[in-house]
């Protein structure tokens, strides 16, 4: 299903459905052939024997039929393919449904070296049914299509259930392109009917309508876009310092980027060193600094009733038992003595919100430095919380007459996080530390210019530091016509 994203107005995203495909998702998923021919209507129906179409076989074969020789799903029916009986449920080369993810040993059969990209195009489009791109950095934000595809294939069956109306029953059947190709177009009637009030008042109020608009009648309105405000300003003459060292590291890191699944010039992870120290840690000794950490957090809050300063570091590792170190973790011991610079002064920029979070200060593991970070729809899955984001640089919001398909309604470069199934917060970090949730989609929008932005965020293996995530933004929305401050 192809979506085409165009520009309508600062409040809203929106994209445009060819024709030839409006009616593609509403239409009941049903069993065909290779040339994609409808058969009989019992193959719709809700039983409980498994499927058996050339569409799931396309998928791979039912993983626990074949390493157990039989499945027994918890809402049948079976969504994976069973060969009929008599056949060969195994092979020995063909892969599971759940391809690389698979965890019984039916991952290797998938080829994880290709001869071309287009080889490895066409083997993953064939495998989903559908081709969404190889990673976030070659998505279009300002696709739908692509603001959904982060979210896993049970949080879209949740969409259609619980924003949509949909009954579970029939959702869980459906495999991924199925549901996002529902989804789109429950997007898309939604949008139908906004259009269609806006053009009745419109034609009561005898106005011309917009030239794209009568190009395009099927422009749709899609998600309302809301502004954020960073919560925390950082004094100019820190940002003043930050940019320079940010420009000096831009120097040093050229055109490398280290996580190339995000579309950026210039990439750069710094871990904390006192969280690459706990790494090497053993059981025992993670508990003896989480116990330190605690005492400190307490004895900091007692001293702050009595208006007293703490001199205590809470990173402090001096009577952490000494223990061997990682190759790994030397290495990234010493990137950041080579960036240490970069690492104080972003580190003085985080203290800034000690006031307000405490928690974060202590939670904090991780640093990412950017330049030129743009698009990229994604979810952090790694991430034990919230983050918080910094920009700076000379950038601005694209101008009216660009082509870009989407205008960002804050300024440019910030930093947009799904609030809900029909809400898009454009938070602004320009200047300003903001407090997000990267555990929902989240993208840079468009701007123009030179941006650099820092990243504060945390992971950890202990489940005593996982935060459920709870807000996509904690900034302050903005009212209509409220002055951005930057």
């Amino acid at each position: 299903m192809d979506v085409i994203a165009k520009e309508n107005s600062d409040d809203c995203v929106c994209l445009e459905v060819p024709a030839a495909t409006t009616n593609t998702a509403s239409a009941k998923p049903s069993s065909s052939t290779s040339t994609r021919t409808t058969t009989s209507s019992t193959d719709d129906a809700k039983t409980d024997a498994p499927r058996s179409s050339s569409d799931s076989k396309s998928k791979g074969t039912c993983c626990f039929l074949m390493k157990f020789g039989s499945c027994n799903p918890r809402n049948p029916p079976c969504r994976f393919y069973h060969p009929p009986p008599g056949e060969v449920v195994d092979d020995g080369v063909s892969p599971c449904a759940f391809g690389l993810a698979c965890r019984q040993g039916h991952a290797k059969r998938v080829p994880k070296h290709f001869a071309s990209k287009a080889e490895k195009d066409a083997y993953w489009a064939n495998y989903y049914g559908y081709n969404s791109g190889e990673s976030p950095a070659v998505r279009d934000a300002n696709l739908l299509e692509s603001q959904l595809e982060p979210w896993p294939t049970s949080d879209l069956r949740k969409r259609l259930v619980h924003d949509f109306g949909e009954s579970f029953l029939e959702m869980d059947p459906l495999d991924r392109k199925s549901l996002r190709e529902r989804l789109l177009q429950h997007y898309k009637d939604r949008a139908d009917g906004a259009a269609t009030s806006v053009s009745a008042a419109n034609n009561d109020n005898d106005h011309d309508h917009d030239e794209n608009n009568n190009n395009n009648p099927q422009h749709l309105r899609v998600r309302k876009s809301i502004r954020v405000q960073g919560e925390t300003p950082v004094p100019p003459e820190l940002c003043k310092a930050l940019l320079s060292e940010l420009k000096a590291w831009r120097q040093q890191q050229g055109n490398l980027n280290t996580r190339p699944s995000i579309k950026a010039t210039s990439y750069l992870i710094l871990r904390s060193p006192s969280s690459i120290h706990e790494s090497t840690l053993t059981v025992q000794q993670q508990q003896h600094r989480r116990k330190q950490q605690d005492e400190h957090r307490n004895r900091r809050q007692e001293e702050k009733e009595g208006d007293s300063a703490s001199n205590n570091n809470s990173n402090n590792t001096s009577n952490i038992p000494p223990t061997s170190m990682s190759r790994r973790a030397f290495k990234e011991l010493k990137r950041v003595e080579r960036y240490r610079t970069l690492w104080d002064l972003a580190t003085k920029a985080i203290q800034l919100v000690e006031g307000h979070d405490p928690d974060f200060i202590q939670s904090f593991s991780a640093l990412a430095v950017t330049y030129g970070f743009k698009g990229s729809p994604h979810i952090d899955k790694q991430n034990t919380g919230p983050f918080y984001g910094l920009s700076l640089g000379d950038f601005t919001a694209t101008h009216d007459n660009d082509n870009s398909s989407s205008k960002c309604v804050n300024g440019g470069g910030c930093v947009c996080v799904e609030a809900d199934a029909f809400t898009v917060a454009h938070v602004s970090t320009h200047n300003f530390l903001a407090k997000c949730d990267g555990r929902y989609p989240h993208w840079v929008s468009d701007y123009q210019g030179e941006r650099y932005s820092l990243i504060y965020y945390a992971t950890s293996t202990s489940k005593h530091d996982f935060i459920p995530p709870s807000k996509a933004f904690y900034g302050r929305v903005l009212r209509a016509g409220e002055e951005l401050q930057t």
